[in-house]
């Protein structure tokens, strides 16, 4: 999953974890997937790297949402008509 959409992300270096790989494992844990590198890592880099943590923070309110999308039944949406 590439989140979130329709935004430029700074892409920079904190600690010995890059955004990028930062923010495929954070894409990872959200989905409840392996992350591909130590959590303890991704951590750190979080504390570390403000960009990421409104990334992370965005990312996982997108989530959210979609999953509340996906869990309605076709006669909760409107303007479906079985």
């Amino acid at each position: 999953m590439r989140l979130p959409f329709g935004r430029a992300w700074t892409m920079v270096h904190h600690g010995d974890v890059r955004c990028e790989v930062a923010r495929e494992a954070l894409s990872a844990r959200i989905d409840g997937e392996y992350e591909g590198v130590p959590s303890a890592r991704v951590d750190e880099h979080l504390r570390e790297c403000p960009s990421c943590r409104s990334w992370y923070a965005v990312a996982g309110r997108q989530s959210e949402s979609l999953s509340e999308i996906g869990d309605q039944q076709p006669a909760d949406l409107p303007g479906i008509d079985l």
